[in-house]
């Protein structure tokens, strides 16, 4: 079903290349419906003079409009044919160069996206260097900050590696993590 507020709105806050969407739409509802059940309606040829009328930003819009389960895909391409397959890619994670810029106050901090876990590739480069076994892994969440302050400050000084798992389980202890590692 779409929703027919945002459309609209889409319509309004456009520059012309929406106008009269939403009586199109409502008009001409069967070739819409066959556009928006398409595996990708992105690629594939919109009813009416659309197709000449917007650019691939507006197609973006009108799938996020239309079919938003499909967004992140189609956001990649867009990305792809807008500035390149390099903008999509994650870039590889080369241990050996992170940990030429490491010292004990700089921590290794590793940003994720869904379905990301360098865990196995920051195993394999301790075992490399014959560290797997000085490495203490704590999933946060619900009373475990003090304990990974009680692993970081060992490992401050034993000379070990922590490995804080799940930090968005612990937003309100951030602040806490901060002030342990600016008095490193």
């Amino acid at each position: 079903m779409v929703p027919w507020d945002t459309l609209y709105s889409a319509e309004l806050r456009s520059t012309g290349q929406f106008e009269g969407i939403c009586a199109h739409v409502a008009e001409n509802w069967g070739a819409w419906k066959s556009w928006m059940e398409q595996e990708d309606p992105y690629g594939s040829q919109m009813p009416g003079e659309y197709p000449e009328k917007l650019t691939p930003f507006d197609k973006l819009i009108l799938v996020k409009v239309m079919r938003p389960e499909l967004l992140q895909q189609t956001m990649s391409k867009f990305l792809i044919a807008d500035l390149g397959q390099y903008f999509i890619e994650p870039p590889a994670t080369n241990m050996e160069i992170m940990y030429r810029d490491l010292a004990t106050h700089i921590p290794m901090i590793f940003v994720l996206s869904a379905g990301a876990d360098p865990t196995s590739l920051l195993q394999k480069f301790a075992y490399e260097r014959e560290f797997n076994e000085r490495i203490d892994y704590i999933s946060l969440g619900q009373g475990q900050g003090p304990k990974a302050v009680k692993l970081i400050n060992n490992a401050t000084t034993e000379g070990r590696w922590v490995v804080l798992q799940n930090c968005h389980l612990a937003r309100t202890w951030m602040e806490d993590l901060e002030k342990v590692v600016l008095n490193f």
